[in-house]
């Protein structure tokens, strides 16, 4: 497999042919699921944090982008409140075991 690192905003980009993998302090995760498609893990941060790292990815977004994020359940209105004021479209995908997918188009 090929592999890489560089830094790409503030997140250390780490690559192979199928996965790519951001991180930065804040354990703060995006797997590409394909080339349009980014799953951004949020659980793992609390109030405001969560709010702040998901508002920063969306602004790195291009227009019609679509990113995902999972959430706890007690976050995802907070969420997509704040993104939708960002004039971000967001629609959740699934909810299960304490966690939500949305998924936000910019």
């Amino acid at each position: 497999m090929l592999k890489c690192t560089t830094k790409f905003n503030n997140f250390l980009v780490k690559s192979s042919l199928s996965v790519e993998q951001l991180a930065d302090k804040h354990a703060l995760w995006i797997r590409t699921m394909t080339e349009n498609e980014h799953i951004v893990d949020l659980t793992l941060l609390g109030c405001p944090m969560h709010t702040i790292k998901a508002r920063e990815t969306m602004q790195h977004c291009r227009v019609g982008q679509k990113i995902r994020f999972r959430l706890n359940d007690d976050a995802v209105s907070t969420i997509r409140k704040n993104l939708a004021a960002d004039n971000c479209q967001s629609t959740v995908i699934s909810s299960e075991a304490g966690t939500t997918i949305i998924e936000v188009t910019k």
